[in-house]
């Protein structure tokens, strides 16, 4: 499944090293409320947990190329989002669709 970065508005897959897993299921695994509470990709997650374990986020992970939720044709984006593609996208249809 993919989400959109909350930080800076890229898509990323859940199963990359990002936060998506800790904020989904209210882990709470890092000193700063912002990332325990908002979905961010693997680049804009924070390098290391609460308790000093550095984790592999920090930078992009290059499984495929960094691209942002507005680049995306508004169909194609809508399509994604209703086929239950994209996890939080259902807030960004708005903002895709003003951007034309």
């Amino acid at each position: 499944m993919y989400f959109i970065c909350e930080k800076c508005g890229a898509i990323d897959d859940s199963k990359r090293e990002n936060n998506f897993i800790n904020v989904l299921y209210n882990f709470e695994n890092y000193s700063e409320e912002y990332y325990n509470k908002h979905f961010c990709c693997t680049e804009c997650s924070p390098r290391k947990y609460k308790d000093g374990v550095w984790t592999l986020s920090g930078s992009w992970h290059n499984y495929f190329k960094k691209k942002y939720y507005y680049e995306l044709d508004y169909d194609i984006f809508k399509d994604l989002v209703e086929n239950g593609q994209i996890y939080n996208g259902k807030k960004y249809l708005k903002k895709i669709k003003y951007n034309k």
